[in-house]
């Protein structure tokens, strides 16, 4: 993905609200100390939800922005594995998570406190002193990460753990019944959330069906754009079927930032490495 690419996405990102520091990161005009990732990401093809930030050459894992248009959900920031399905984890729900997070992510793979990480930090506005003291007990272990101010309250879904409960908007097992379920992807379910989801009789329709085109113009023709957007955020479409519906969800939309968003995927390259997601 070229960098004029990201400059559609950076207009995106500017309307969500998103920190100027955060932006530099999407288009790589502020880089990741460990010169491994890349910045733009590649487009290896991805759902619509998504704004991709970096990508991983090796593993094809995204990080990025998950986005929910047409949803009472709040956006938050995830890793998604395409190797693996597409499947996002939850990995921040605020900015300042994000930023403490790749800073942890940073000087671990460093293995000290390098100038390059400490520049770092000092211009995504962490303090590097407090994510040393975390990373001398407990490494990068996202598990732990609650133990941080930043994550203490609005804790991400791979930070939870039995002792501390969940009350973002990604799917869990404990919100498989009722209004949850009506605004759930299916990249956002694990084996053990699918099963509660699919046992569930709340369980909207998209995360049953293989028939995902006719599902959506069924939502589409009834008006319903939260549906139809969860429809097409879920498995189970070739890209130029979903460049065609997402082009004609764009036509039910009069939201300026939904439709740079909607240009921002049309102009990339999403068959380039697969057929569909």
């Amino acid at each position: 993905m070229k960098e004029w690419k990201m400059k559609q996405y950076e207009k995106v990102l500017g309307g969500l609200g998103m920190p100027e520091e955060l932006i530099a990161l999407a288009t790589g005009r502020l880089q990741l100390p460990n010169g491994i990732n890349e910045q733009p990401a590649r487009c290896y093809g991805f759902p619509p939800a998504l704004i991709p930030f970096w990508s991983a050459p090796d593993a094809m894992i995204y990080t990025g922005y998950w986005s929910h248009w047409f949803a009472d959900r709040d956006a938050s920031f995830v890793k998604m594995y395409v190797k693996l399905g597409y499947v996002v984890s939850e990995i921040a729900r605020t900015c300042e998570q994000f930023k403490a997070y790749e800073v942890l992510n940073e000087l671990v793979f460093a293995d000290e406190s390098t100038p390059e990480v400490a520049d770092f930090a000092a211009k995504l506005g962490v303090d590097l002193g407090q994510i040393e003291q975390f990373a001398e007990t407990h490494g990068d272990d996202p598990t732990q990460l609650y133990l941080l101010p930043e994550f203490a309250v609005r804790t991400p879904l791979e930070s939870c753990s039995g002792s501390k409960g969940y009350d973002g908007g990604f799917p869990t097992v404990s919100n498989a019944n009722g209004s949850a379920n009506k605004q759930a992807s299916s990249f956002e379910l694990n084996e053990t959330t699918a099963r509660a989801f699919l046992a569930s009789p709340d369980c909207p329709p998209w995360l049953k069906t293989t028939d995902k085109q006719h599902l959506f113009q069924t939502y589409l023709s009834a008006g319903d754009l939260t549906s139809a957007w969860f429809t097409l955020n879920s498995s189970g479409w070739n890209f130029a079927a979903a460049r065609a519906a997402l082009t004609k969800l764009a036509h039910h939309s009069e939201v300026d930032n939904f439709h740079a968003m909607v240009e921002a995927w049309l102009s990339l390259p999403h068959e380039q490495y697969g057929v569909g997601y």
